[in-house]
This record gives C-alpha cells, sequence and structure tokens, in this order.
C-alpha cells in the first residue's frame, strides 16, 4: 500500500512546478461564496477555477450534479479540438453527503478540477499505483494553486459524532507542500508564461475516472466519535 512522505511530497512538488509554473493562489473564500446546497452554485465556482487553471486556453461546457453515492466526488470528461482551441465537456459529481457542507465541496473540486488538468497534458503520466496517482492528484491542488481550497474542506464535521476525512494525503504532508509552495514563490517561471493545456493523443475518448477505496491511515479517534474517509 503505497503511503506519501516527506522526500516524495518535495520531490514530486518540485517536479510538478518545474513543469507547469508557479500558479498564484487561488483565493478559496472567492470559491466558497458560490457554493452551497444547489448546482448553481457549483457552476459558479468551477468557472472561477477553469479561468485559474486554463485561462482562454480551453472552452469548457461543465455539468454539475449532486447524486447519492459511496464517494465524494467523480469526474468524466471528453477533450475535443478544432480550428486551435481544445473543447472540454465534463461532469462532476458531488455526493449528496456535502450538499449542505461548502467546504468539503471546495476540496472535491480541487481534487476533481487536478484531475482534469492532468488529462489536459499530453506530458503527464501518472503513477501507475491507483493510490499514488491520488495522492499526486492532492499534492496536485497545490502545484495548481488550489492547496488551501483542499486544506480547509478536506476535515467535514457532519454532526457532533461523524467527522469525515476527505482526499488521500495526510493533512501533516499536506501542509508541509503548501508551506514548500508558499516559499518558491518567484522561482519558478510564472504558470501565465507556460502552455495550460496540450493535445492528448486520442483526444475524442470519453474519460471517466472512479476513486480508489482507501483508508487513511490515522491515530486512533477519540471516543464516541465516527470518523469516515474518502472511500
Amino acid at each position: 500500500m503505497f503511503v506519501a512522505n516527506r522526500p516524495w511530497v518535495k520531490e514530486n512538488l518540485d517536479g510538478l512546478m518545474k513543469q507547469w509554473g508557479y500558479f498564484p493562489e487561488l483565493d478559496y473564500t472567492e470559491i466558497l461564496h458560490h457554493l452551497g446546497e444547489y448546482t448553481y452554485n457549483l457552476r459558479a465556482a468551477q468557472r472561477i477555477i477553469e479561468q485559474h487553471l486554463w485561462g482562454g486556453e480551453v472552452k469548457a461546457d461543465v455539468v454539475v450534479k449532486f447524486l447519492d453515492m459511496d464517494i465524494p466526488g467523480r469526474i468524466e470528461l471528453i477533450q475535443t479540438w478544432k480550428s486551435g482551441i481544445i473543447y472540454l465537456d465534463m461532469t462532476i459529481e458531488v455526493s449528496n453527503v456535502y450538499r449542505e457542507f461548502p467546504e468539503a465541496q471546495m476540496a472535491i473540486l480541487a481534487h476533481e478540477y487536478s484531475h482534469a488538468f492532468h488529462y489536459l497534458r499530453d506530458d503527464f503520466h501518472p503513477p501507475t499505483d491507483s493510490l499514488e496517482y491520488e495522492n499526486m492528484t492532492d499534492l496536485s491542488t497545490v502545484a495548481l494553486g488550489m492547496g488551501q481550497m483542499m486544506l480547509r474542506g478536506r476535515e467535514v464535521k457532519r454532526n457532533p459524532s461523524t467527522r469525515d476525512i476527505l482526499g488521500y494525503m495526510d493533512g501533516n504532508l499536506l501542509s508541509y507542500a503548501q508551506q514548500i509552495y508558499e516559499s518558491k514563490e518567484g522561482k519558478y517561471p510564472p504558470a501565465d508564461s507556460m502552455p495550460h493545456a496540450t493535445i492528448r493523443p486520442g483526444s475524442e475518448t470519453s474519460w471517466k475516472h472512479e476513486e480508489p477505496i482507501f483508508t487513511i491511515p490515522v491515530s486512533p479517534p477519540k471516543p464516541k466519535k465516527k470518523i469516515t474517509y474518502w472511500d
């Protein structure tokens, strides 16, 4: 079973920022302002994220749905290309469990949009180990300037006795990655000076990502506290 550690975080974060450039931090409060119980809120938030990630390089048509499902989020997309413009049809599904938790929606969007960013890069090669790839996706939220979105939304208190932990990477490691990211401003080319998307071979093939089942190793919970995980 893959478990990330500090050397892995440092090496891979450095590699991602060298490859993609330095993305400025996306203001998580701007995203939270648009999140809530209804899908049109999520659509407003996703437009801000897309502008942050791709600028005008990608024309995205995104549908966001709340559904009854046993994982927090899921993504399905297809890329096409016409007259020099990349078009992206994408569906993001969010568990109904988090309909009333904007912070959780924020973390789910950060994670799923990182998957979409990977998909649009023909120079990105995900690890063959599925759990390592999911850790890489959490790490990518930091490299793409969405680390605060992930950090502030990954723990969800659904009620006094239930606390959900979203994502795959340990929270301390994610915070460590965010500290590295913040210390690197000005040390990599700015992301807006580099291409944000490339044409992937077989671009008109539909792609759907299913999150693997995984329980994050943590210290035992306090008595009478039920903890559930992204699974």
